[in-house]
């Protein structure tokens, strides 16, 4: 287990390094930065065309929950879970990587670990960074948020990350274009799900990480449904222990199929095939 657990080590290290190494990386990170300062571009927009319903808090929990939570977390995930695997495949490099005295499953936790931690600290920072931007705004006691929400909404960030990580990780191993597949599902399954009536939402992502948001993410389910909104939640009602426990489970059983086809699959470089 020991040795087990410092090669699964060793490969996070590597991996964590290598992402940051990368100016893709750095790239994402400016774009998923950005956004947070628009409550200061907010401000030099005039009074009346701005209104009064621009408030310190409400701005703060839209931009979270319907741009970080609902929109970011699920595109990190494919630009980078997905190509955990596929992309030392498409490169012909995932043959040398393997022939290391390191168990196969591993090599798939420890990247995986290093795209949680760097996705997970990506979306801290932007917070963070938004929660100061929002500051100048007036105050509404109603709607504010303290460090405690804060903390909340990060940890249903990286629950998000987590389950959409593990996903995007899975059809890395086993399908061609795991971003095309992973695309129709997120952003198209995901959003016929939740409008539709019933209970097809509960085969969704969303629906567990919306049910995890303060007051139920009434403004995700108000920008999804729009005047469809009534269907938005399904008959079935999940408590946040559930969804806590339905994203992990899911989250476990598609990484131990990651590494069940990563350890079964023959690997060769170009070399190999034609000789």
């Amino acid at each position: 287990m020991g040795i087990y657990l410092r090669a699964a080590r060793a490969t996070a290290v590597h991996g964590i390094a290598a992402f940051l190494r990368r100016r893709r990386t750095h790239f994402v990170f400016v774009l998923v930065l950005l956004p947070a300062l628009l409550p200061l571009i907010l401000l030099l927009v005039p009074h009346e065309h701005r209104g009064d319903a621009l408030t310190r808090g409400g701005v703060l929990t839209q931009m979270i929950e319907i741009f970080y939570i609902t929109g970011v977390t699920p595109l990190l995930a494919l630009f980078f879970a997905a190509m955990l695997v596929g992309e030392d495949v498409e490169s012909h490099t995932i043959s040398y990587i393997l022939t290391r005295p390191i168990p196969r499953s591993a090599w798939v936790l420890g990247r995986f670990s290093a795209y949680l931690a760097v996705t997970s600290a990506t979306i801290a920072i932007a917070i963070v960074t938004l929660y100061f931007s929002v500051l100048p705004l007036p105050q509404d006691p109603v709607t504010d948020v303290n460090v405690l929400t804060l903390l909340r909404y990060e940890g249903v960030a990286v629950l998000a990350l987590l389950a959409y990580g593990a996903l995007c990780t899975l059809l890395g191993a086993i399908v061609r274009h795991p971003v095309v597949v992973g695309v129709l599902f997120m952003f198209l399954w995901q959003r016929m799900a939740m409008l539709a009536p019933g209970m097809t939402d509960l085969l969704t992502i969303q629906k567990y990480t919306t049910t995890l948001l303060p007051q139920g993410g009434d403004f995700v389910a108000a920008v999804i449904g729009g005047t469809a909104g009534q269907f938005y939640r399904s008959p079935v009602a999940v408590e946040p222990a559930t969804a806590i426990l339905t994203l992990i489970v899911f989250s476990v059983v598609c990484l131990a199929l990651a590494s069940l086809a990563v350890r079964q699959r023959e690997y060769t470089t170009p070399a190999a095939v034609t000789e």
